[in-house]
């Protein structure tokens, strides 16, 4: 009888063990570090081998330098910082008003969702590159958390 229970504790024991290093195993090599673009340019600065990371880092779609179309689904463009006053709102950011230290260029090749505009926020994943550059293989537009209700003229008092 404890010969029975004894291979039923070691039954157990291994089928936890595999079972954990599987989880540890499958989050690890999907992990993915989330930064701003002054935390990954200042990571740079520190650590090279950051370049053999895969990254994601979020921010301010600058206005000016958005570049390309879902045509030849090239797309250039640089993320900034998100400020404090800006928090959930589509504002638009020119390259005068972002900081060097706080933008980074990005490459995507691909088609970019109908909600990815300047000033808006986006989410980019990839690598950074040793030229500089952020190579992304996605990219995510984040909605302003608030939409606000546009009147249309053919629209009557009443709430239509």
């Amino acid at each position: 009888m404890a010969r029975k229970k004894t291979k039923f504790y070691v039954a157990i024991a291994v089928i936890i063990g595999v079972m954990g290093a599987l989880l540890y195993f499958t989050t690890t090599s999907s992990a993915v570090y989330y930064m701003k673009p002054s935390e990954l340019i200042s990571k740079v600065k520190n650590d090279k081998a950051i370049h053999e990371d895969r990254v994601r880092i979020g921010g301010l779609v600058v206005d000016e330098e958005l570049e390309g179309d879902n045509v030849g689904r090239k797309w250039e463009f640089h993320l900034t910082d998100e400020r404090g006053d800006v928090k959930n709102k589509l504002v638009m950011v020119n390259m005068e008003n972002a900081k060097k230290s706080e933008t980074i260029k990005i490459k995507y090749d691909g088609i970019v969702p109908d909600t990815f505009k300047a000033g808006g926020m986006a989410i980019v994943e990839g690598k950074y590159n040793e030229d500089g550059e952020f190579i992304a293989d996605q990219l995510i537009a984040k909605c302003p958390s608030k939409y606000v209700d546009v009147k249309r003229p053919d629209q009557v008092e009443e709430g239509i």
